[in-house]
């Protein structure tokens, strides 16, 4: 073994097989003999020539060509820039609606108690609308509507990440296609209902255009808009509720 400046103890004369640093021209082992030039002379004599590509290749370095992806171990030849260019399948995890319903109430839980909650006169239904996918869209789940009664006056949509810290209001786990921070409903200081789409991947439809990123959009009763690959949100007025 030669050493490294850097303190590792190498394999190879000319660049550390630990961290790739330049070796000095006069490395020996920790010895003092020349075992490195012995093992670099074995290595030489041992390498093989790749039956696809003719490239330089020794038995330490793996089963595969480096160059062209030749598998030693079994004859084959691996298409490297398949391999690297063509990403695997989305893997689309269902989630049920009573798992959706566990994630609402656990954000409700920390809500001050109800007589410090202003109400805002809006609830939600989403739904799941098969009629609104995609060719590239995976099946429908099924599941019933669920309602979500809007306690307060920011609520963000959208699909929930422990590791990112996202736990919306708004919780559309069950789509793939929902962006973590998707979109926001608004309840203004006048009562009404506005819809927001916050950059999100995919966007928000509403009677059938795109919404602009970051643009306020008034809702009335009974107003659906849609986003993912096949969730239809519905908005209501509480009735029987002033809103301020």
């Amino acid at each position: 073994m030669a050493n490294c400046p850097k303190g590792h103890l190498s394999t190879e004369l000319d660049y550390c097989s630990e961290c790739g640093t330049k070796m000095p021209t006069d490395n020996l082992s920790s010895s003092g003999s020349a075992a490195p030039v012995n093992n670099l002379a074995a290595r030489a004599t041992n390498r093989i020539a790749c039956p696809a590509c003719s490239a330089p290749h020794h038995a330490d370095d793996g089963k595969f060509c480096e160059i062209c992806g030749y598998n030693f171990s079994t004859g084959q030849t691996v298409d490297l820039s398949v391999a690297t260019l063509t990403p695997p399948p989305p893997m689309v995890v269902p989630i049920s609606t009573e798992t959706v319903k566990q994630i609402v109430a656990k954000n409700e839980a920390v809500l001050p108690p109800a007589s410090n909650i202003a109400i805002t006169g809006w609830q939600i239904t989403i739904r799941i609308d098969p009629a609104l996918a995609t060719p590239l869209s995976p099946p429908a789940p099924v599941q019933a509507p669920i309602q979500i009664l809007l306690h307060k006056t920011t609520n963000l949509i959208g699909r929930t990440s422990i590791a990112k810290g996202v736990l919306p209001d708004i919780p559309l786990d069950f789509d793939d296609a929902v962006s973590h921070r998707h979109a926001l409903l608004i309840v203004q200081a006048d009562g009404s209902l506005v819809v927001r789409d916050i950059g999100s991947s995919n966007g928000v439809q509403f009677k059938d255009d795109d919404l602009e990123t970051m643009a306020d959009v008034p809702l009335q009763h009974g107003d659906v808009f849609c986003l993912g690959h096949w969730t239809a949100i519905e908005v209501q007025k509480q009735s029987g509720v002033e809103v301020p």
